[in-house]
């Protein structure tokens, strides 16, 4: 089970030895529990959960900080490609999907990165690496679901004499799902029921063409593409409209009604050039350079708006406004019904060098690295158009043509001390920003080998995440522009305690973060919100994750107790659930190649959504509004894989089927948008998939 890792120091290590909160998830990983996206792999992942929201993307949280802008802040790599944007500092919403049969690998730190990949590791890393195969080989893979999912794929390997060719293509579908909901009219205070579909449409392919070894010059070019298309997700919630229900007659704020979805169309190409070379038996030089461009646009159903307002400040009817259409210019703060699109094309260019070497006298590995990082926003539309096609509103956002500039340096090292039982971890990172000036980010630990199967780490990493587009410049008539806002900054301890054997691997991992000037979006006043420094935040807990392999039977497993908490506001964040378990059993049944995996899932202790927060704009009064208590989640999953002798004794030949929520437990996952009630969770499903390889 001696894995190797290198997210957490781009050296090749095991997880014994690596300076993080590491955890490596494979394709032989996902294949086993039949995970169709990257938030199924992550179940398995310590004080990690996920959320649905805008347009078919998934918020990822971490440690508790569980907000509408959770999702902002966690790295996402690709081959070392940086994918977060300048808009919003993530990759999951515009890049929501990067398809598992495309990939080999994830690798995911839980804690700051900043000293090797600057503001994007705020709270973690996500490293993904493409499938890459060193012998000719061609893999077909297909599946389909009782709930409307079907998927294909491709992967071709050629090798060249001295160069491989790796290129892969898929497709997947997910057809109305008819998720049901409910929502309090707000008219008449009554409850009434709708769907979303959660549909989507994903099509990806990437290239990959390796030349030469690293000992003489090893040079890789890779290029990736996707185009994503999804309707019927959930749309903006209540979670604007807090001022409305304090000035106007509404018995709810649920004012999409039935009508609570969002979509998204967007598509995203890459291209990568890297090279490597042994300087010298101890040093290697590493080079890349990137570019890639995302076109996105969302869309938000909000064809049940209402038609006119009762301006009602302390329940008392005063008077009644219009929607505003192409010529209402009252101070209702609502459009007309209409449908809501915001679109951003950006692009991201980057060039880094890295010197990593092993000096064996000082018992040090170190690496040293420079880079550039370059964000244009070529454009981002805000429009509104009404029932009838007329437009009600069609502006540029104020970050068009914004740009943002990077340029970094950083060192990292490890130190072996007493014959090697005690090692130092420190580095530094410099980040010099065009728009927000310079920050450091320092890293330290100590890794204690007690022996050749347990180390004991106490580590210490300070992070930032500078405010994106929108939060300094905002948006047309929704967000208020801040450009004073100042970068987040986190500092975490960890304590991890690591066990490595032949047939076991168990982490144990005790943390606790401090987060200040967090970033939050408030409502100001109507429909307006505005983004914030909040302050200090606070987060800990405990974390333990095993793998224990027997004869024909593996068990592994993850588990978390997490608190966080707003101490400027008192109040804890309530979507994140305190106890998080996962537990998976593999069973290889005696001379039948068959291998059954069955999977639970439990979430307990948190809320249907977070705190909705609004400050008063005259008295500058912060009110705080609770949700409500989500039950307790549980799901069970079973996987049969059955794999097939192939008459060249090479190659794989697999079925498998994946039944999820086996009981069909109706769960909830909370909303971060605050809609009503909470988000259902998916219900029974059954899939069935071929695996060919020759």
């Amino acid at each position: 089970m001696n894995l190797k890792v290198t997210v957490a120091s781009v050296f090749e290590e095991s997880e014994l030895d690596a300076a993080s909160s590491v955890s490596l998830l494979t394709e032989n990983d996902w294949q086993k529990t039949g995970a169709k996206r990257l938030s199924d792999v992550l179940e398995s992942v310590p004080s990690v959960a996920s959320y649905p929201t805008w347009g078919g993307a998934e918020a990822i949280a971490i440690r508790g900080f569980t907000t509408e802008l959770s999702v902002r802040g966690i790295a996402n790599t690709l081959n070392g490609v940086p994918l977060n944007s300048y808009t919003y500092a993530t990759s999951l919403y515009d890049k929501p999907i990067i398809n598992l049969d495309h990939l080999s690998r994830i690798e995911m730190v839980r804690g700051p990165g900043s000293t090797l990949y600057g503001s994007d590791a705020f709270h973690g890393v996500i490293a993904r690496q493409l499938k890459d195969s060193n012998k000719d080989e061609t893999q077909i893979r297909s599946k389909v679901g009782s709930d409307g999912y079907t998927k294909a794929s491709l992967f071709v390997a050629q090798t060249f004499e001295d160069s491989i060719l790796n290129a892969g293509l898929a497709f997947a579908r997910q057809s109305d799902q008819n998720l049901n909901y409910r929502y309090t009219d707000p008219d008449d205070g009554l409850l009434y029921n709708s769907e979303r579909h959660y549909a989507y449409r994903d099509q990806s392919g990437f290239i990959k063409l390796s030349a030469g070894k690293v000992d003489t010059g090893r040079v890789e070019f890779f290029s990736y593409y996707a185009n994503y298309l999804a309707s019927g997700f959930p749309s903006t919630g209540t979670q604007f409209f807090t001022r409305i229900d304090d000035n106007f007659d509404v018995q709810s704020t649920s004012l999409t009604e039935d009508r609570e979805h969002s979509g998204q169309d967007s598509s995203f190409w890459l291209a990568s050039l890297s090279y490597d070379y042994q300087l010298s038996d101890s040093i290697e030089l590493g080079t890349q350079i990137y570019h890639w461009q995302s076109k996105q646009e969302w869309s938000f159903d909000n064809a049940r708006y209402p038609i006119s307002l009762v301006y009602a400040p302390n329940d008392i009817p005063i008077t009644s406004f219009d929607c505003k259409d192409g010529t209402n210019t009252t101070n209702n703060p609502l459009y007309c019904p209409h449908t809501l699109y915001q679109s951003t094309n950006e692009q991201r260019s980057g060039a880094k060098l890295q010197l990593k070497g092993k000096s064996p006298e000082a018992s040090t590995q170190w690496v040293l690295g420079a880079g550039y990082d370059r964000f244009i926003v070529n454009g981002s539309n805000y429009s509104r158009i009404d029932l009838n096609g007329s437009t009600l509103v069609d502006q540029d956002n104020p970050y068009k043509n914004s740009k943002r500039h990077i340029r970094y340096a950083l060192f990292q090292a490890k130190t072996g001390l007493f014959n090697d039982k005690l090692h130092a971890v420190y580095g530094l990172r410099a980040d010099d920003y065009s728009d927000v000036g310079s920050h450091l980010s320092p890293r330290a630990g100590l890794i204690v080998k007690v022996n050749e199967n347990y180390s004991s780490k106490l580590l210490y990493g300070h992070a930032f995440r500078a405010p994106t587009a929108i939060e300094r410049f905002g948006s047309v008539q929704a967000i208020e522009a801040n450009e004073s806002i100042k970068p987040e900054e986190i500092d975490t301890i960890e304590w991890v305690n690591h066990f490595l054997a032949n047939d076991y691997s168990t982490e144990l991992t005790l943390f606790s973060s401090r987060w200040k000037e967090g970033i939050v979006l408030v409502p100001t006043t109507g429909s307006s919100q505005k983004y914030f420094n909040t302050g200090r935040n606070e987060s800990y807990g405990v974390e333990l994750s095993g793998r224990k392999q027997f004869k024909r039977f593996e068990l592994v497993g993850s588990s978390s107790y997490v608190r966080s908490e707003n101490k400027e506001l008192n109040s804890d964040y309530l979507a994140f659930p305190q106890w998080i378990f996962t537990l998976q059993g593999n069973y290889l049944l005696a001379d039948s190649n068959i291998e059954l995996s069955i999977k639970q899932r439990a979430m307990l202790n948190y809320s249907e959504g977070d705190y909705i927060t609004s400050t008063n704009p005259t008295t500058l009064e912060v009110t705080q509004i609770a949700p409500e208590d989500a039950d307790d989640y549980f799901r069970t999953d079973l996987s049969l894989l059955k794999h097939f002798d192939s008459k060249s004794g090479e190659g794989e030949r697999a079925m498998y089927i994946n039944v999820n929520n086996i009981f069909d437990q109706k769960n909830t996952v909370a909303s971060l948008y605050n809609v009503e009630n909470g988000l259902a969770d998916s219900g029974l499903s059954v899939d069935i998939g071929l695996s060919w390889s020759w």
